[in-house]
């Protein structure tokens, strides 16, 4: 079984509906998208009112680049499971996608702070943490970003996507510094 199939929460069978959502899961990983899409549908169909089923087709959308569509099932997950720290870190994930910054950072924000450690292994707060940094990196929050990347380069020194942001941060802290003068 692959990382998403396991990441979803998928790994035993039940009845047609964990079957959808596994087959949907094992799709995703193989890339087979269309596949994917008609198991997370009938997953979601099938009056279960999963947040799972909803993250699950709304992580195939998204990687569709159906952002919009993304969002809208990650939005109903979070309406199901509203402690679950996962659709928050997806639905921030796929608004930052669609340049809405603000929403992304406070979703993320949201699933930080929903996230127990250790909690699971296929996503970290490092990711997290990642992914927010981004987001307010893009809004020009250069120093709440760098809080982010320190965050993480302070526990994983070598990390290479948070020393590249890192240092984008400070040039542009050093710029807006320079333009003030």
């Amino acid at each position: 079984m692959g990382i998403l199939a396991k990441l979803f929460g998928t790994g035993h069978r039940g009845g047609s509906f964990e079957d959808h959502l596994r087959q949907a899961a094992e799709c995703l990983e193989q890339r087979q998208y269309g596949k994917a899409l008609k198991h997370a549908n009938r997953a979601v169909a099938s009056g279960s009112e999963s947040a799972r089923a909803y993250l699950t087709r709304g992580s195939v959308l998204a990687r569709l680049e159906d952002y919009e569509k993304a969002i809208a099932d990650y939005a109903r997950a979070v309406e199901l499971e509203p402690r679950w720290w996962r659709p928050y870190y997806a639905r921030g994930t796929a608004l930052s996608r669609v340049d809405r910054h603000e929403e992304a950072v406070r979703d993320l924000t949201e699933a930080i702070h929903r996230h127990e450690a250790g909690s699971d292994p296929y996503t970290t707060i490092f990711d997290l943490r990642l992914a927010r940094g981004i987001g307010q990196f893009k809004l020009g929050t250069y120093e709440a970003a760098d809080e982010d990347f320190q965050f993480i380069l302070d526990q994983v020194p070598s990390s290479p996507s948070a020393t590249t942001w890192h240092k984008a941060c400070l040039n542009q802290i050093r710029k807006r510094e320079e333009e003030r003068r």
